[in-house]
């Protein structure tokens, strides 16, 4: 995992994260798969405010979509 800081921002730290190859990042809390770069500032997963942390990220591989070619772009779904 890559940890670059970016700047602050009302009191809160922005930062991005990037995950080795081949892998994404998973919420802890709650589950939620996100992609191979997050930038972290506030979180709301809770119901409250507070800073985001790496702590509340792990790195798991990426899942295989199935019966979707890899090729497809799927910038332009809805």
């Amino acid at each position: 995992m890559q940890i670059i800081f970016i700047h602050y921002q009302k009191d809160h730290k922005i930062m991005k994260i990037t995950a080795k190859e081949g892998k994404v990042f998973k919420r802890i809390i709650d589950g939620i798969i996100f992609g191979n770069e997050i930038y972290l500032g506030v979180d709301y997963s809770t119901g409250v405010a507070r800073p985001d942390k790496v702590e509340y990220y792990i790195e798991v591989d990426e899942p295989i979509i199935e019966g979707i070619p890899e090729d497809t772009d799927l910038s332009e779904v809805e």
